[in-house]
């Protein structure tokens, strides 16, 4: 019987062979044995493999693959607060992507040609790819899903979650700063206080919060904004007028102290 005649008759009969392995289970307990113990066996199996594939995921944050070069984008995305502004964006060679995979270049372009994993959205001049530092990212996160087995290599969950992650980067291959997470302010910076404020809404509270403006930190860095908006005492005495400041930031990068009386920056100061 070939395996298209055997399909159809299993679709015919299948709840009748469902209901004889049922009675054989009840009744022969050295099949009911061997079943069970094959069932233990697929989800120790199972639990095994899932384990040793999460064992190989890497905290993104503690890599230490520094950006081959910068790349200057205008921002096209119309939902992003930043739509018609430049930034310059870290974006990495295939050597350095194919070396965080584990792979040779020549895989990642055939990956390509196959579609497996979306086009890049940038290039250099002579035509070789440039990863967004975004983009790199994503990959990282999910390169541990390379070991998951699978019967066809194209079916590998890695490259649905990349294309998956990418199609949330596009247009400009960087995470977009959506309209109704962030907004500009016309009052002053609280950091600087020489440009709009910039303001993000707290997804727990839904009010929206303070953060450094464009001028104060890396337009680039949306996840230090979200996610590194921790609050620090800082103490400093003024040089000029010997006025003692102690105040409460939230910050992401640069620490910036101002004395409230003569408005002199102070960059002698205590971090708690």
């Amino acid at each position: 019987m070939s395996e298209s005649s055997f399909r159809r008759w299993y679709e015919q009969n299948k709840d009748k062979v469902a209901e004889r392995r049922k009675r054989k289970y009840e009744q022969d307990e050295e099949y009911r044995k061997k079943r069970l113990a094959e069932a233990k066996r697929y989800y120790w199996m199972k639990k095994r493999r899932a384990e040793a594939i999460d064992a190989r995921r890497i905290d993104v944050e503690a890599m230490n693959y520094e950006p081959d070069s910068t790349l200057s984008v205008l921002v096209s995305n119309p939902e992003d607060i930043r739509a018609g502004m430049t930034v310059m964006v870290p974006v990495y060679r295939p050597s350095s992507v194919a070396k965080l995979l584990g792979r040779s270049v020549q895989t990642l372009r055939l990956w390509g040609l196959k579609e497996l994993i979306p086009e890049v959205t940038y290039r250099a001049p002579g035509g070789t790819r440039l990863y967004t530092e975004d983009q790199f990212k994503v990959l990282a996160e999910n390169r541990h899903l390379l070991g998951f087995p699978t019967k066809k290599f194209e079916d590998n969950p890695f490259f649905a979650a990349v294309r998956e992650g990418w199609a949330e980067l596009e247009p400009d291959g960087i995470e977009p700063m959506k309209q109704d997470e962030w907004r500009l302010d016309p009052t002053p910076c609280p950091w600087c206080g020489a440009h709009p404020s910039l303001q993000f809404k707290n997804a727990e509270t839904r009010k929206w919060e303070h953060v450094p403006c464009f001028e104060c930190a890396d337009p680039v860095e949306v996840d230090e904004r979200k996610e590194g908006r921790k609050t620090v005492v800082v103490r400093a005495e003024c040089p000029a007028c010997e006025m003692f400041v102690e105040e409460e930031q939230r910050v992401v990068g640069e620490i910036r102290v101002h004395c409230p009386r003569c408005g002199r920056k102070i960059t002698d100061f205590e971090v708690e």
